[in-house]
């Protein structure tokens, strides 16, 4: 069995959540705990930021409650407004986990290195 597992999400991509927790699922697990306490067994709305950790991830929690554009994201940035700040800590000490996706798309836009010499070049003697 392998330490992460796939999980299908919108558009044909797939998130990679570890089986276990990892440094970063802990790190968020703990902001949540440090900032919640005990309302995070009690309380629905941080039942539901749990329920998408367990489906989706911690990561990708941080991702929408930090960057989320959508409706959805909005309100959930809202419903988890206290921990903002800490969701910001774990970004800084875990930036290529939580930032791999955007440096994907960033790669996109960066010029190409110049490719080797056209053909025809080189061969004359």
């Amino acid at each position: 069995m392998t330490r992460w597992q796939a999980l299908p999400r919108g558009r044909g991509e797939r998130s990679r959540i570890p089986q276990r927790p990892d440094r970063v699922e802990l790190a968020i697990l703990t902001a949540l705990a440090d900032i919640y306490g005990s309302q995070i067994l009690s309380n629905a709305s941080l039942g539901y930021a749990l329920r998408l950790v367990a489906r989706h991830g911690g990561v990708e929690l941080v991702q929408r409650v930090l960057w989320g554009e959508s409706a959805a994201d909005l309100q959930l940035a809202t419903m988890l407004g206290a921990v903002r700040v800490s969701f910001e800590e774990v970004v800084i000490a875990f930036s290529d986990e939580l930032l791999a996706q955007a440096h994907d798309v960033l790669a996109g836009f960066r010029p190409r290195p110049p490719g080797g010499p056209k053909s025809g070049q080189g061969d004359r003697g």
